[in-house]
């Protein structure tokens, strides 16, 4: 269901005491000064007998109404010509119940909450990157394994999708996000009080399977607060933290790793504990729902109530979820969208990459500044800081670049120009392999000082988040109804491919040779190669649209 759904209205649902319009004024469904007692039809109303199903029918949705508080879909316009009379909707364009009408301050606070929510996915499927040498000594066994069981925490993320997907189109945004930030952090208890590597690598599949709640439904709620034009301003934050994360997270496991060398990768997930519950508990207290559909719904519960009319309903009453709609939906639709839609297929491989590149580095940068700069661990990791400085530029240009945007909009007269995103993602695509080929250049071999290294980190990531956070929008603007299964194909293929990524970069490092340089710029290369994309889609992108089935079944 598009969730920006917005029906024309049949009746004000928010004045409890209107009168059922004259079509519904014939209706089974009575108003309350029309009835007795009872809230459903009987054999005396309107001096009429109903037929046998119809008393059935009614028996049935008053007994499940006041169960579930959800109307039974054949009990809807059960004996009315004209059911849709009884159709909660907004009260027009400008309903403040609209989370696109609702004030600064109150979008505000559930963009910082939703970034929030965000910002702790990421920190948890990097955090452990700090402590993959010690789980390796501490269980005998190779750095790969130690790095792999950080590496499950982002596997885990490919499963989250298909699960919280469907759970936010149903029952809205707010608590299949709490839920999946709370699990999430209590699997982090496993993990810590784990005595076995099966333990760990289970707790932190899990771990990142519920953790990917923000992630599956992080835009869905950026596109519920946000017009066309400013839902850019929402994703760059969105975007920000899905990358930032992951960059403070070495910091922050490497720091806690050191406090005890038996006991100290366990901190880690105590802290990923108490950062879960502390986010969990902030958003069942102080987030909104935003979705349209469940907001209407529980406007339908509440007139049922008020009014004591049972034929009130909201849409999403008369939807349901079966587990087929869930494997169509939210499992075959994107691998089918995936593997025959050229554009999302493209755009898929360049995000990929790049996700996959900042993933990559929690095994580079430690490799290349204690093993060949002769830093401690500690130290060896504070060049992430830089990552994460590049990456809040990256997104501040997002946000500047809105008005550019804005302009180009009002200037064609269109409602959106999705090719206009690869403007942004255009200087990415020139930041990302500048960056990395001075990484590659300035590192252990050649230059003595580590600062310009550090400095490239943070050029390089800079492109990174333009490419990542411009790819993400531009899905939504294309397939709009669809975005969801685009973001999910997505999210499926950069989830397996950035989860293995740091297996074998250290490898990578030490056998390619001159201490760093040429595996660098081995990723240098490709990044070269990717580079056209957004200039050859700039010019071709309209047309390959046109010829999108998804694209034009909207």
């Amino acid at each position: 269901m598009d969730s920006t759904l917005s029906l024309a209205p049949t009746m004000h649902e928010h004045d409890p005491d209107a009168q059922p319009t004259p079509a519904a004024s014939t209706s089974r469904f009575l108003a309350p000064h029309q009835r007795s007692h009872s809230p459903f039809p009987r054999d005396t109303d309107m001096g009429a007998p109903l037929s046998a199903r119809a008393r059935e029918l009614a028996r049935r949705g008053r007994d499940q109404d006041q169960e579930t508080g959800i109307v039974p879909l054949e009990l809807i316009g059960a004996d009315d010509p004209k059911p849709d009379s009884y159709e909660v909707t907004f009260d027009g364009p400008d309903d403040p119940r609209n989370a696109q009408n609702w004030p600064l301050r109150r979008k505000v606070k559930n963009t910082a909450l939703i970034t929030l929510a965000t910002l702790f996915a990421g920190v948890g499927s990097a955090i452990f990157s700090g402590a993959s040498t010690e789980i390796a000594e501490r269980f005998g066994v190779g750095q790969v394994v130690g790095e792999l069981a950080n590496s499950m925490f982002v596997i885990g993320f490919a499963c989250g999708p298909q699960i919280f997907g469907p759970a936010s189109e149903v029952i809205g945004r707010k608590w299949p996000l709490v839920i999946g930030c709370l699990l999430s952090a209590i699997f982090a208890i496993q993990v810590a009080g784990a005595s076995n590597l099966a333990t760990i690598m289970l707790g932190r599949f899990f771990g990142g399977v519920f953790g990917a709640a923000p992630y599956a439904i992080g835009g869905g709620i950026f596109h519920d607060l946000y017009d066309a034009l400013h839902v850019q301003t929402g994703i760059a934050f969105f975007a920000t933290a899905t990358a930032g994360g992951p960059a403070l997270g070495p910091v922050i496991g490497t720091g806690l790793a050191s406090t005890s060398a038996s006991y100290g990768w366990r901190w880690t997930e105590w802290f990923m504990l108490c950062f879960g519950m502390l986010t969990s508990v902030l958003l069942a207290l102080f987030m909104d729902e935003s979705f349209a559909p469940v907001i209407l719904q529980r406007a339908a519960a509440e007139r049922r109530h008020a009014t004591r009319n049972w034929a009130w309903h909201a849409e999403l009453d008369t939807v349901r979820v079966t587990p087929r709609d869930v494997v169509v939906r939210y499992i075959l639709r994107p691998v089918k969208m995936l593997f025959s839609e050229p554009m999302l297929l493209v755009v898929t491989i360049y995000l990929t990459f790049v996700y996959s590149l900042l993933y990559g580095l929690m095994a580079a940068v430690p490799t290349i500044f204690s093993g060949y700069r002769g830093m401690t661990a500690v130290h060896a990791s504070l060049p992430f800081l830089s990552v994460f400085v590049g990456i809040l530029f990256g997104g501040g240009i997002i946000i500047l670049d809105m008005h550019r945007y804005a302009r180009v909009l009002k200037a064609s007269g269109q409602e959106s120009l999705p090719e206009q995103r690869f403007v942004p993602m255009g200087l990415g695509a020139v930041m990302l392999p500048i960056g990395l080929f001075w990484f590659a250049f300035t590192g252990p071999a050649l230059v003595g000082s580590p600062w310009p290294s550090i400095i490239a980190l943070g050029f390089s990531m800079c492109g990174m988040v333009l490419i990542f956070e411009c790819g993400i929008i531009y899905l939504i603007d294309m397939y709009k109804s669809f975005a969801n299964s685009a973001i999910a194909a997505n999210t499926l293929a950069r989830s397996l491919v950035g989860g293995g990524f740091p297996l074998f970069v250290t490898g990578m490092i030490r056998n390619l040779g001159w201490e760093s340089t040429w595996a660098m710029a081995l990723l240098a290369f490709i990044a070269v190669a990717l580079a056209p994309i957004p200039l050859v889609f700039y010019h071709t992108g309209a047309r390959i649209r046109a010829l999108s089935r998804f694209s034009l079944e909207l």
